[in-house]
């Protein structure tokens, strides 16, 4: 959902002037031929990230810390070590703590990646189910969770492509 939030601020930033238009005045503006792109982009992630912390509404945009997922799945491998964790109203802290260490944007390819590192513990509190195996041992069971993830870094990609409306690309 990280991802999802930075991705939605990348691309609003990155848009074209009518998308940018309906940013609140605060958010930076970036242009696509700025030879500095990379790092305005950087800048203006980062500060919306700020924004974003407690929600903008004007955007319709809820509050990223604590961040509210009502369903997550992570279900990983068939070797040796397979599982599959079902997380349920879940609650995540501390995203707010991002910092954007660096951004790529490749034009031509309709790509834009993203670095980040959250600077404090990463708390998620919620319903779980788990039902998986490492090597021969079952891994079963569920409840509630408190799992505190620290020294988190996201590495997020960010694909697009073109349109054509009224006969114009974008």
């Amino acid at each position: 959902q990280q991802a999802l939030v930075v991705a939605s601020v990348a691309l609003v930033v990155a848009a074209a002037p009518a998308a940018i238009s309906k940013l609140p005045k605060d958010f930076k503006r970036c242009k696509k031929h700025d030879p500095k792109m990379n790092e305005c982009l950087k800048e203006a992630i980062q500060n919306a990230l700020i924004s974003l912390k407690k929600g903008v509404p004007a955007l319709g945009v809820l509050t990223i810390d604590p961040l509210r997922v009502t369903h997550l799945l992570i279900d990983q491998g068939t070797g040796p070590v397979s599982i599959k964790l079902d997380f349920n109203e879940l609650d995540i802290h501390g995203l707010g703590s991002s910092r954007i260490d660096k951004v790529k944007v490749d034009w031509d390819k309709y790509t834009i990646e993203v670095d980040a590192t959250v600077l404090e513990p990463v708390i998620l509190n919620g319903q779980y189910k788990v039902n998986g195996r490492v090597l021969i041992l079952p891994i079963q069971g569920n409840g509630h969770s408190n799992l505190t993830l620290e020294n988190v870094k996201a590495k997020i990609l960010i694909l697009g492509k073109s349109m054509k409306k009224n006969g114009q690309e974008h």
